[in-house]
Formats: structure tokens, sequence, C-alpha cells
């Protein structure tokens, strides 16, 4: 019965680890790629104004709980 629950307790942190690297890699990756979606807003503006405001909310940094 210990074997399992260590088990469980193993699985939970590697579960929890996984989330948290997860997260990091595509906070990264927002970060990386906002300059470059501002940039194409920017481009976007005169004819595709609706576009261009979607390119600028991707680009745009999110905080995050």
């Amino acid at each position: 019965m210990r074997a399992v629950s260590l088990r469980q307790a193993l699985q939970a942190q590697v579960d929890q680890a996984w989330q948290d690297l997860s997260r990091a890699l595509v906070r990264a990756a927002e970060l990386r790629a906002a300059p470059h979606l501002r940039h194409l807003a920017q481009q976007y503006e005169p004819d595709l104004p609706a576009l261009a405001a979607e390119l600028r909310r991707l680009g745009t940094p999110h905080t995050r709980a």
C-alpha cells in the first residue's frame, strides 16, 4: 500500500512540473512573438483594421494569475 501512495505522490509532482514547464514555454513563446504581431498589426491597419486589432490584441502581453 505504501508503494502505491509513493508512486501517486511522485506522479503528482511530475504532473505539476510538466504543467509549470508547459506554462513557462507558452509564456516565452508569447513574449517572443509579441513584437512581430504588433509590427504586422501596423502593416495591416490601413486595409484590414479588424485583423490589425486582433494582431494587436495577440501582441499585447497579458498578465496571468
